[in-house]
């Protein structure tokens, strides 16, 4: 098993964006467990018992670190833009929602959910679910910001990528055209079937 190790500095994110010059899934789900790690939420796993299958949820609950400015002062600014969209408020009533459901049966938990619920500390990973995807796109700007600012990219990399394979379509469409002046100037059909 992996084993984040800090590169000087950089986050989980910011490694697996350099591995592959692209923000992918995992790489917001290393930066959630990175967070969890730093000691900002615990994550609990719930386990959700249905007939033949056995599934879990799990819930993220605020500790005292992720109120302390300080601690705050010290993340890097998409760390703390995937801190304020984990806990967004629509995310924690819709928990509310979830938590209701799921410990129906269980007063204690309920109540503990609750305690935390009314001081918006706590998300179910369930109620993420097509919510979470809509601050995506700002997540990976300010993560693409961040280490252009730090050097590691001359940019953002997908606009690079799309800038070149541009540069390339209008070189084969240039070429296309050579070759087709060259066929009809000199009625040599060589170059147009190769």
């Amino acid at each position: 098993p992996l084993v984040y190790h800090p590169i000087n500095g950089l986050s989980p994110s910011e490694v697996g964006t350099i591995i592959d010059e692209r923000v992918d899934i995992h790489d917001v789900v290393s930066e959630i467990v990175e967070l969890a790690r730093l000691g900002f939420y615990t994550i609990a796993k719930i386990p959700k018992e249905k007939f033949l299958v056995d599934k879990s949820d799990y819930a993220f609950v605020k500790t005292d670190k992720f109120t302390d400015p300080k601690l705050n002062d010290g993340l890097k600014d998409y760390q703390s833009y995937l801190l304020r969209e984990l806990f967004r408020s629509n995310v924690v009533h819709k928990s509310v929602e979830l938590a209701e459901k799921l410990f129906k049966k269980d007063d204690k938990k309920m109540d503990e959910a609750r305690h935390h619920l009314a001081k918006h500390e706590y998300v179910l990973l369930s109620a993420l679910v097509n919510e979470f995807y809509k601050g995506l796109s700002v997540f990976k700007t300010k993560l693409y910001s961040r280490m252009n600012d730090e050097a590691i990219f001359s940019g953002n990399p997908e606009k690079v990528r799309c800038n070149w394979l541009g540069i390339f379509v209008l070189m084969e469409i240039a070429a296309f055209a050579a070759i087709i002046f060259f066929v009809t100037s000199t009625y040599n059909f060589g170059p147009l079937i190769l």
